[in-house]
């Protein structure tokens, strides 16, 4: 479901200037939207105002030209990632393999399985109210993908098959302490090799293999171990990382992950039981501007090889007019897609390794124990105040009268949005006075450093007093 943009974000983009907003404007936007949903939002320029603007007026022209195509299946728009250069956006795509030992091979096409019984669609992102999901979340400028990935899928599947509502489980973990895992051989069919790199990548077998090889066999909650995303350069030493209370535990003798055999038949028939991680071509300008409708995977490499992104899928569905598509989850906040998931095209891709080489790397951990703690709350109802996205680019008006219109309408709206921003602000301070690092994470956007550095202060105060 769309919610309405606040009016005074509206305005910065949709003037009588009717242009590229400026990166000043497109920050000024990002601040409003984030403190529409009770953030507080602090601008971290990663390139001078110059380099940024110059890669507006690119996302812009890639916006524009792809949304005047009457043909399209689906809409781009503006996200958080809009200023971003194209290095420092592919600088996010670490989800690679270290090296392939067996290229192009299959699995034997006698596995394949029948889809006679399975239903029409499935969505675990909404099942039972969303139940079995947290809120998306926001890896920032961390390429973080596999370990959001990893701990996204295990939170839905431990609240699955508990039959609890899931609670956020640490990312900051598997980033943090699985740096032992190096040229770790997967269970595909290519024997494909890869290693867990933190902000660097890796793919998300690694997490699974992390639960089954190294203490404490489990993850804790976020709460216990905040997502820091290079923040804060304080790492989490060894003994800490042995020591973690988890609120999902490996079983030894029930837990596994299963390695889903490469076609679409075998994903849906492991959608039945919960969603699949799956690894993809992200690279492609359709996936990074990604707005709404049916992504139709036509830009992006389905080669049987090309990965660079770790993404979910939530299930599959199709659309009235019969447009197959699978749900994906992604870890790019809610500004991104459709709140934060894609509906990506499903059967129209002629290839043996699926859209983007989605059917390349899935796989579903199973048997994995709910051990509730007292430090981890249920994940709230996401504040939903406002849509969490920016709008498409406006476009030049046609005539002088046109023109006048549209600047007199505009400024309207421009002085109703300056008057309902003083009354955002009132109100945000009311309700949102001193917002902690735990309230920034639940509410799905990335904290600020702030937060972050206040939170670890005050986890090592609690742990020193513990240890007396």
């Amino acid at each position: 479901m769309r919610f309405l943009v606040p009016v005074a974000v509206l305005s910065l983009f949709q003037t009588a200037f009717a242009r590229v907003p400026t990166v000043d404007e497109f920050d000024a936007a990002l601040v409003e939207h984030h403190k529409s949903l009770g953030m507080e939002f602090s601008p971290s320029p990663r390139q001078s105002k110059a380099i940024r603007q110059q890669a507006l007026e690119k996302s812009a022209a890639v916006i524009d030209e792809h949304n005047a195509n009457p043909k399209r299946t689906y809409s781009m728009k503006w996200n958080e990632m809009s200023d971003f250069t194209e290095d420092e956006y592919l600088a996010l795509l670490n989800t690679k393999p270290d090296e392939v030992l067996i290229p192009h091979h299959r699995w034997r096409q006698e596995d394949v399985r029948s889809l006679a019984d399975v239903p029409k669609s499935i969505d675990w992102s909404t099942k039972d109210g969303g139940k079995y999901t947290t809120p998306v979340k926001n890896q920032g400028t961390c390429g973080s993908c596999w370990a959001f990935t990893g701990a996204a899928l295990i939170e839905t599947m431990v609240a699955i098959q508990s039959n609890t509502q899931a609670i956020p489980l640490s990312v900051e973990q598997i980033l943090s302490c699985t740096g032992s895992l190096q040229h770790i051989q997967s269970q595909y069919p290519n024997r494909m090799v890869s290693s867990a790199k933190g902000c660097d990548g890796g793919m998300t077998f690694l997490a699974f293999e992390y639960l089954a090889r190294n203490d404490p066999h489990g993850l804790t909650c976020n709460a216990e171990m905040p997502y820091r995303m290079k923040l804060t350069t304080d790492a989490y030493d060894a003994s800490r990382c042995s020591a973690i209370n988890v609120s999902a535990a490996w079983d030894s003798s029930t837990s596994k992950y299963l390695s889903i055999q490469n076609d679409e038949a075998a994903i849906i028939s492991a959608l039945q039981n919960g969603p699949v991680s799956v690894a993809i071509d992200a690279s492609s300008a359709g996936f990074r501007h990604y707005g709404s409708g049916i992504y139709d995977a036509t830009d992006c490499k389905s080669d049987g090889s090309t990965v660079d992104h770790a993404v979910n899928v939530e299930g599959y569905g199709e659309t009235d007019d019969g447009q197959a598509y699978w749900i994906i989850r992604n870890s790019w906040g809610s500004m991104w897609g459709e709140r934060g998931y894609m509906r990506m095209a499903r059967g129209t891709i002629k290839s043996a390794s699926g859209p983007c080489n989605l059917f390349l790397y899935a796989a579903q951990p199973l048997g994995l124990k709910n051990v509730p703690q007292a430090g981890c709350a249920s994940t709230a109802t996401p504040v939903t105040a406002a849509d969490s996205s920016l709008p498409a680019t406006a476009v030049w008006p046609r005539n002088l009268e046109q023109g006048s219109l549209i600047y007199g309408v505009s400024m309207a709206i421009a002085l109703l949005g300056i008057a309902l921003h003083f009354y955002g602000e009132h109100r945000l301070q009311v309700n949102f006075p001193k917002q902690t690092y735990v309230e920034s994470f639940m509410r799905n956007q990335l904290p600020t450093q702030s937060q972050v550095l206040m939170h670890v202060a005050q986890r090592k105060a609690k742990e020193t007093v513990n240890s007396v």
